[in-house]
Formats: C-alpha cells, sequence, structure tokens
C-alpha cells in the first residue's frame, strides 16, 4: 500500500509547447519593475469536504463513494498577489460571467500601476461578455493573459486553493454552512483582504 493524496489530472490533454511559452512569458512578465502581476482564480468549498490522502495499493486506483453532508457552497474568487497577498470575494451560488465583471470592475478600483491579472479558460473568462470588457479595463491599467488549456501550474492560486482545502480547513469546518464559511472567512483573513459578494451580505459579521 502507498500513502497518497487523491487527485485529479488533465495533465496530459495539454499542448506541451504553448505550456512552455507561456512559462516563458510569465517569467519576462515578472522581470517587469513597472507591472504587477496578479493570479486569478475560483474555488468551491462545499459541504462534502474532500478527501485528501489514503492508503492505495500500490498500482491499484480507488474511487472514493462521497458521503459528506449537502447543503450550499461558498465559492472563493481571489487575486494572489505576488508577495503571496490577496483579495478573495467570497459568493454563493453558481460563479457567472457577470460575478466575474463585477469583480474585476471593484479590482480595478485597488490597482496603483499597470496590472497583468494571470487567469485559466473557463467560460466564464472567455465569454463575449468578458471579451467585451477586456479593452475598458485596459484604459484603467488592467491587462488580461489568458493562460493555455490545462496549465494550473501556471497559476499560482491554484496552490492557495489546495493548500485550504487538504491543511488549513478542519473536519469540524465542515459540518455546517455556518462553520464552513466562518472558518473559510477567518483562513483568508490571516494572508490578505475578504470582500463579501451581496449573495453574502447577510452573513457578514
Amino acid at each position: 500500500m502507498s500513502w497518497k493524496r487523491f487527485r485529479r489530472s488533465l495533465r496530459k490533454k495539454r499542448d506541451e509547447k504553448a505550456f512552455r511559452l507561456a512559462q516563458d512569458e510569465l517569467a519576462e512578465l515578472l522581470k517587469e519593475p513597472e507591472l504587477d502581476v496578479v493570479y486569478f482564480d475560483e474555488a468551491g468549498f462545499s459541504l462534502k469536504g474532500v478527501v485528501p490522502y489514503g492508503w492505495l495499493p500500490v498500482g491499484k486506483r480507488r474511487d472514493v463513494p462521497v458521503t459528506g453532508a449537502h447543503g450550499s457552497n461558498v465559492q472563493a474568487i481571489g487575486f494572489e498577489h505576488q508577495d503571496g497577498h490577496t483579495q478573495t470575494y467570497l459568493h454563493k451560488g453558481y460563479v457567472s460571467t457577470d460575478t466575474v465583471i463585477q469583480i474585476m470592475d471593484d479590482f480595478c478600483e485597488t490597482i496603483e500601476q499597470t496590472t497583468v491579472v494571470v487567469l485559466d479558460n473557463a467560460s466564464c473568462h472567455t465569454s463575449h461578455a468578458f471579451k467585451a470588457c477586456v479593452e475598458r479595463w485596459a484604459a484603467r491599467g488592467l491587462l488580461v493573459y489568458h493562460l493555455p488549456p490545462y496549465s494550473p501550474e501556471l497559476n499560482s492560486i491554484e496552490r492557495l486553493w489546495k493548500k485550504l482545502k487538504y491543511q488549513l480547513m478542519p473536519a469540524e469546518a465542515w459540518e455546517k454552512f455556518s462553520t464552513l464559511l466562518n472558518t473559510l472567512t477567518s483562513k483568508l483573513c490571516d494572508i490578505g483582504e475578504v470582500i463579501f459578494m451581496p449573495s453574502l451580505e447577510s452573513c457578514a459579521q
């Protein structure tokens, strides 16, 4: 038996040439003193919880049945700066393009110099409505850089979401919606700012 973390991977689907090109381009952007580079992504936190580690037979795969409680999800929609500081918007429900646009507009008010936001190709990041805002954001100093598909390793904030789910969130956090929201908020406040979207304003303390 081997003690491993259960995980999914889409690495085999990606274009390695595009991945290496994006890797090099990001390295160059990070060297630019007149640019801020921030990483953007969404992560869902559900009462179903997570199964981080378990014993697996060597060379075997085993499915894990879902047995956790059911209930509302909390969506963490965040920006991570190069120094590790974060700005996270918490939202209840589906993350639509309109939600992302609202967050990008709000984030534009906080930047102090030209900023490149690195993000994946989720549908809410590539829709016509999103693309229609790119020029307006650029005029305000916010530039959008899309990663090639299946390249989560190039998005630093992905590591934050994994750390939250698999290391920082205690087991009791997944017992009910209020403990999930309060624990997630507390952990995120330790590393940055937390903003409640209108869908969660009634839960703000």
